[in-house]
Formats: C-alpha cells, structure tokens, sequence
C-alpha cells in the first residue's frame, strides 16, 4: 500500500488554514463571552428575519447577476470599488463572470471571494444558512 501522494498536499494546506483560523477565534471567543450568552447547539434568540447580502467588487471589473427572492435585482458589469447591499426575505442568488473579483458579506459575516479569479460561479444564499 503506497500512501496516496496526490493528496497529502491539499490535507496539509487545510491544516495551514485551520491553524491560521484558530488563534482568532479563540480570543474573540473569549472577547465576546460576556455580550453573547448562547449555549452551544441552542438557537439565536433573535435569528435574521431578513437576509442581507453585501456586494462588494475588488481589483477588476466584473459583470453581476443578482436575484432576490426570484427576482432580478442587479445585472451588469460592477466596477471595482462597487459595494452594495442587496436584502432578501428568503434566498439571495448571484452569479459573477469574475468569481476572483467579487466579495460577499451575508448578514455581516465575511464570506470571502465568490471562487478564484476568472472563473464563472452561481451561489444561492438562503436565510437558513445565513443565521
């Protein structure tokens, strides 16, 4: 049995980033463990009713597609500097030409790049996942 070459570099990369990952939110854990009193598994007490999306395009410019709830929001090519914030009762959908290009916030978390640079990506965001 050879150990599998091809993907011991992906589990190392993963590593790296949790290890990046963890130092933050250990003391913001500790930080904020006086505001916020919520045992673990339970619900938000006051859980999103809305989703709110912001928008925002970094670097080069970018043709955005966005539908909330179905309905076609926003459609044409975003410049960078471009940030607004699309709400949504219940889905939020957008799809960007210049996935690399383009950044979203949902309901104030950061949620990082649509996908790498040049690349065509559709995400449906739903107040479910949102909260």
């Amino acid at each position: 049995g050879n150990p599998p070459s091809e993907e011991s570099p992906p589990r190392q990369q993963q590593q790296e980033v949790a290890d990046r990952e963890k130092p933050p939110e250990a003391g913001s854990a500790k930080e904020g463990a006086g505001e916020r009193k919520e045992p673990a598994g339970a619900k938000q007490s006051a859980p999103p009713d809305t989703l709110q999306v912001l928008v925002s395009v970094r670097e080069r410019p970018s043709w955005i597609l966005i539908r909330t709830d179905g309905t076609a929001a926003y459609e044409q090519i975003a410049q960078p500097g471009f940030s607004k914030t699309f709400e949504a009762e219940q889905q939020l959908y957008i799809k960007s030409g210049d996935a690399g290009a383009v950044t979203v916030e949902i309901n104030g978390q950061d949620a990082g790049t649509l996908g790498r640079a040049g690349e065509i990506v559709a995400r449906n965001y739903t107040l479910k996942n949102a909260s």
